[in-house]
């Protein structure tokens, strides 16, 4: 068993993963049964249906209508943010998170859910099913096995072979997303989650401008949801107006668009309306 797997009931396993592996997977569905369950695929191997995340709270909002809403939650961990979902209707859990100070040690489990956006492709949201507070000598010992975890699906994968637990049907692909890993980045994060083990980096709990990361393409999208937006929210037709007065490509816009939603610069809380975080 690789160590950021935990067995948490049956055969059903949780895994402990870093913010960063978890904002970079994508979101499967595979046979379970007579029936299908979503999966989160890493491009360093991790394939589960159930997700621990441990870091700082650093932004919670209501993005529903009151009565029928849900929360978004962001966390921060050395290696980045990860966001998951809290329902209305999960009653003391809803109002737990709502009551969090910000920059709360927090460890949350999550299952993995997917719906289909406007986009009409299938769009990954982490379901928090658990909720606790972390002391800080258990947050450094967290992200260490979720470190050790990586780097031994690392090991396997550049040796050519699968991790334990990627089911045949996705074996394929786990190697291909491993192939595409962008190296130069992703030393520059596992630098900075072990200067933060050792001592010689904080985490920052502030919300930070991450335009900096955004291509051309997704920065000027990004300028105009803004800009449309006015600070609030954008319909999909609204856009799709616009792009087609200013005669651009629908495609290179939606294409954006997506990319921004899975970079966590702007959510969808209904279908087809985008607004900024």
């Amino acid at each position: 068993m690789i160590s950021g797997e935990v067995p948490i009931s049956g055969e059903e396993q949780a895994w402990y993963l870093l913010a960063g592996e978890i904002k970079e997977g994508e979101v499967r569905r595979i046979p379970s049964g007579e029936r299908e369950r979503d999966i989160l695929i890493t491009p360093f191997g991790a394939v589960a249906n159930k997700v621990i995340m441990e870091g700082r709270l650093i932004f919670v909002e209501d993005v529903g209508k009151e009565g029928s809403g849900y929360l978004k939650v962001k966390v921060r961990d050395p290696s980045g943010d990860a966001v998951f979902y809290v329902d209305r209707y999960q009653g003391d859990l809803f109002d737990r998170v709502l009551s969090l100070p910000h920059g709360e040690r927090i460890r949350v489990t999550t299952i993995v859910r997917s719906f289909v956006g406007s986009s009409k492709e299938r769009v990954i949201s982490l379901r928090g099913v658990e909720l606790r507070a972390v002391e800080e000598g258990e947050e450094k010992l967290f992200t260490l096995m979720a470190l050790k975890s990586l780097l031994e699906r690392v090991n396997i994968l550049r040796d050519g072979g699968v991790p334990p637990g990627v089911p045949e049907e996705v074996a394929e692909e786990v190697k291909a997303l491993f192939r595409e890993v962008e190296w130069d980045r992703w030393n520059r994060i596992l630098k900075g989650v072990l200067d933060w083990l050792l001592g010689e980096e904080e985490i920052a709990v502030e919300e930070e401008e991450e335009g900096a990361e955004l291509t051309d393409n997704e920065r000027m999208v990004f300028d105009l949801l803004k800009e449309l937006g006015r600070g609030g929210e954008v319909r999909l037709d609204d856009l799709e107006s616009y792009v087609r007065r200013r005669e651009l490509s629908m495609e290179n816009v939606m294409e954006a668009v997506r990319s921004l939603l899975e970079k966590g610069v702007i959510y969808e809380p209904v279908v087809g309306v985008y607004k900024m975080i």
